[in-house]
């Protein structure tokens, strides 16, 4: 089909959150076009745009009210569907960049899946967006070949490079006022919808054939970038999950699929459908390297499945709430360097007192002993333990003392309802996503239950029986935990009647008294000047040692002697 119109410089909206954005809005500039406005989520898109002295949105929504005109509205690197309302605003029409052929590759994260899915070539499409999802008709098209060893993060960058070659296409029907169109055969179309995952959360399952497991791991890595998929991985002993970057085929042939053949130090042989298959670059969920002697004998058998699945709808709430993260410690914890023993204290509730209210007090005693005005506690997962998610979800606190309680437990009481009727985050997505620093669980920690959480330092247990701190007896003193209580309680006590924070984190009696003893520092004196002090103290003490230099001593009567000398000289 081909559409013709007028041929002058057009103007452009242009939305997108990558590089690409950038690079074809160069183009466009190169070209003498004009670009009304831009919008974007990405910081280098944005400061770009502020280079270039161009109007900026951030959201589709803000450009209705700007009353701005164009004749096209270009959507480049966006994964943000776009409102009809803003699809009518240009004249002529809307093109979208899609990193995948259509109609087969249709949806999101489609280098990755092609990847998985063992294909042998991939590419790009550019389309008039029309009212399905990746379904207009195309206006350019570019294949490019997957090669044997194609990561998601390399066949990414290609798409990349395809992208910017046939842009220029894209921009000479533009120019030329004859548009090149051609009808997706939507009988051939695939759709990967943004929450599509690999089955069983990227647990490698060795009943595959070795190639399939190799275009697993190789689909999943997305280099140092987000990656909005999963991990690859496997569970060893104790239940840790391991991450694995890299796989090759190994010599050998037998045994049972999922049985380690070979182990050492720096690779993991296992038994896959159709032979031995080396798994390399082994690491926890913080990221760290993780040696496969650690974990795995010759002779076991890894697990071919781990139980529920992380739910990838709620993912970008916990990605917001991760990104910046930064977990309150517990004062007078050591490191944690064994497994954790709890010490057990049951603390003093007053009667009446809400669930809220007392994670509000319990958020008070750990900014106090912290020192701090804003941070982080974690709250135990509700819910059967799962391996593949988080034991645990990101509680933010912000108080100074003149807050008022009421603002507190407004910020708190969203965050709790949230996290109490989650599902839980993926225990992967801090090694996922570069902008998330997370690499253990928070040292304090509050449980709606009577379970601790594994790895912090203190959890605080709410339930209808009571309060209880569960401390881990390695890291704290008792000592130590004698304090907190004592704060908790002190915190509880005041929590429902305090106007704002300061009250709540005024210190207990007993600290108050031990402080107030510390600073206990008024002594009654006479008034006298320094040297009538010293003279009194050298009729008291005349023959003590009053200096000592390098051997040398002088009392109090021989340095009263020469100070007086002195100052007969001067």
């Amino acid at each position: 089909m081909t559409v013709s119109f007028k041929t002058d410089p057009f103007t452009a909206l242009l939305m997108g959150d990558e590089s690409l954005t950038i690079a074809c809005g160069d183009m466009l500039l190169a070209g003498g076009h004009r670009i009304a406005a831009v919008l974007t989520r990405d910081d280098a898109v944005r400061a770009w745009a502020e280079g270039q002295g161009l109007a900026l949105c951030r959201d589709a929504e803000e450009l209705l009210p700007m009353g701005l005109a164009a004749d096209w509205l270009l959507s480049i690197a966006n994964l943000r569907l776009i409102p009809d309302a803003v699809l009518a605003l240009p004249k002529r029409g809307a093109v979208n960049f899609h990193d995948g052929p259509l109609p087969r590759y249709a949806g999101l994260n489609t280098p990755a899946w092609a990847i998985i899915n063992g294909e042998a070539r991939h590419g790009v499409s550019w389309h008039l967006i029309e009212t399905g999802v990746d379904t207009g008709d195309l206006l350019a098209q570019r294949d490019v070949d997957i090669a044997a060893d194609e990561t998601a993060f390399s066949l990414n960058s290609k798409c990349y490079a395809a992208g910017m070659e046939s842009f220029g296409e894209v921009l000479a029907q533009l120019e030329s006022g004859s548009l090149q169109a051609t009808a997706q055969d939507l009988s051939q179309r695939s759709y990967f919808a943004k929450d599509k995952r690999p089955e069983n959360g990227g647990l490698i399952d060795f009943t595959k054939t070795a190639e399939e497991i190799g275009a697993l791991v190789r689909g999943l890595d997305f280099g140092s970038y987000w990656n909005p998929l999963t991990t690859a991985k496997i569970l060893g002993t104790g239940g840790a999950v391991l991450s694995v970057s890299r796989v090759e085929r190994a010599a050998g042939q037998g045994g049972t699929p999922g049985e380690v053949v070979e182990v050492d130090e720096a690779r993991l042989i296992v038994a896959a459908q159709d032979g031995h298959i080396a798994l390399h670059d082994l690491r926890d969920m913080a990221g760290e390297s993780a040696a496969p002697a650690q974990f795995f004998a010759a002779g076991d058998i890894l697990p071919q499945t781990a139980g529920t699945a992380p739910a990838p709808a709620g993912e970008a709430y916990w990605r917001r709430a991760l990104t910046g993260f930064d977990a309150l410690p517990v004062p007078l914890a050591s490191t944690a360097e064994t497994a954790s023993t709890w010490n057990v204290r049951e603390l003093a509730l007053p009667q009446g007192s809400d669930p809220l209210h007392q994670v509000a007090a319990a958020a008070l005693v750990a900014l106090r002993s912290a020192g701090a005005t804003e941070g982080g506690i974690a709250m135990l997962r509700e819910g059967a333990p799962a391996p593949l998610i988080a034991d645990w979800l990101p509680i933010t606190i912000t108080a100074e003392a003149e807050t008022p309680v009421a603002a507190l437990l407004a910020q708190l009481d969203p965050q709790l309802t949230r996290a109490k009727d989650a599902a839980g985050f993926a225990r992967d997505l801090p090694l996922r996503d570069p902008a998330i620093d997370m690499a253990a669980a928070p040292d304090f920690a509050i449980s709606f239950s009577d379970e601790p959480l594994v790895g912090a330092a203190l959890t605080l247990c709410l339930t209808q029986r009571g309060a209880r701190l569960h401390a881990d007896a390695a890291r704290l003193s008792d000592a130590a935990v004698d304090l907190l209580a004592a704060r908790f309680e002190a915190a509880f006590a005041k929590i429902t009647d305090a106007s704002d924070c300061s009250t709540v984190w005024a210190l207990p009696d007993t600290e108050a008294r031990i402080l107030a003893r510390v600073n206990a520092t008024t002594r009654a004196y006479d008034p006298h000047t320094i040297h009538a002090a010293f003279e009194a103290q050298v009729e008291r003490t005349p023959d003590a040692p009053a200096l000592v230099f390098e051997g040398e001593t002088l009392s109090y009567a021989a340095l009263n002697a020469r100070a007086n000398q002195l100052a007969h000289l001067l």
